[in-house]
């Protein structure tokens, strides 16, 4: 009779912890080395030093002195073995495999279907957008709160007290999405033709993580022809305009659903990442708390007392996540511009202003008492 207690095989070949640092240090290295022909190098200021990495032998020298540290300390399995069986793993992947059949399936045509527009009809008089290139192509996806965006990236925050209530400020901008573009960008060379491809290619990666994890979700309630079509459906809505532009919607999406995904599954880890990094992306991010709340509610009586009592550190922990993010960035605005919630307050210089749920429900009862029930219903 087997002991319960044996090491499966694969468990038995799982390297230790330091040692998938290391792989993955290996590797990180060896893709920057690769990122250097193209881009030209990374130079950058970093805390007050100044970073500069011209040269991809260096780097491929580390990659091979940590290769070669590990494997003489850990044999098995070896670096190659696990990437082949990872990279395997991720192309079987049904949720990675359908969501990157939608992107595929969509983002090209949204992006002709831009570029064929400009071309072919141009801009109305006086309404030309901002255009930082020759190419139209490189053009395109500057639009709206584009700007914003690549300038943070860029240039980081900057508040200009004396401008007054009136002055847009970068502050409204939350920094997850910038922050990594910036990542990005610096290395692909650092030019404004990084930011921008960068940015881009950015949010299409983050598309389709993020529809893996909603093919997840969806599966969890669906069949697989099932999923998939909501995958599509998600893909080819007019909305999904955003998902690939340089914006913060696939992002978010990513967030949430991967949040949701891994705190229904008790997962409060992981959850609770996922909704750090929502509530730094959007200012709205904080609201996630509230449904991750209303989960817990819904379930607790599928578990009985004693486990629902020794998980709620953990669950709490990460439905406050999200609102921890958006504490987090406020406490960085509190030191730039002299105020915690000055992004809040930025927000009347677009002509957005919150009127609280008094003013909701206020307006909503007045339109109901002058033209009538069945009358608002109807419309």
């Amino acid at each position: 009779m087997s002991d319960p207690r044996a090491t499966s095989p694969s468990q038995a070949l799982s390297p230790p912890g330091w040692a998938r640092a290391a792989d993955f240090a290996a590797i990180l290295f060896a893709i920057l080395a690769l990122t250097i022909p193209v881009s030209g190098g990374v130079r950058a200021l970093v805390w007050g030093w100044h970073l500069k990495i011209v040269s991809p032998f260096r780097l491929l020298l580390f990659a091979a002195a940590i290769v070669v540290a590990r494997h003489v300390l850990v044999g098995q399995p070896s670096l190659f073995r696990s990437l082949r069986e990872a990279i395997v793993s991720w192309t079987r992947s049904a949720p990675l495999r359908t969501a990157a059949l939608a992107a595929a399936g969509t983002r090209p045509v949204m992006f002709a279907v831009g570029y064929l527009t400009v071309i072919m009809l141009g801009y109305a008089p006086g309404a030309q957008p901002f255009r930082d290139f020759e190419s139209e192509l490189l053009n395109l996806p500057l639009r709206w709160d584009a700007g914003w965006y690549l300038g943070i990236a860029t240039t980081g925050y900057s508040y200009i007290d004396s401008a007054g209530p009136d002055a847009q400020q970068n502050v409204v901008f939350f920094p997850a999405y910038p922050l990594l573009v910036r990542v990005v960008a610096r290395l692909a060379g650092n030019s404004a033709a990084a930011y921008v491809v960068g940015a881009t290619v950015t949010t299409v990666v983050l598309f389709v993580l993020a529809l893996a994890y909603v093919y997840r979700l969806a599966r969890e309630r669906l069949t697989d022809d099932q999923a998939a079509a909501t995958l599509w459906l998600l893909a080819a809505y007019p909305f999904s305009l955003f998902y690939g532009a340089i914006y913060t919607e696939s992002l978010f999406l990513l967030g949430i659903a991967g949040a949701f995904y891994h705190f229904g599954r008790r997962e409060f880890g992981r959850a609770a990442w996922w909704g750090l990094l929502v509530g730094l992306t959007r200012p709205n991010g904080l609201l996630l708390s509230v449904p991750l709340a209303i989960t817990v509610l819904e379930g607790r009586g599928e578990r009985p007392v004693g486990a629902r009592i020794r998980g709620a550190p953990a669950a709490c922990a990460a439905i406050a996540m999200p609102v921890a993010g958006a504490a987090l960035y406020s406490a960085f605005i509190w030191r730039l511009a002299g105020s915690p919630f000055a992004w809040a307050a930025g927000h009347a210089a677009w002509g957005r202003h919150y009127e609280g749920l008094s003013h909701l429900v206020a307006t909503r009862y007045g339109f109901i008492a002058s033209v009538g029930l069945l009358e608002y219903v109807s419309r």
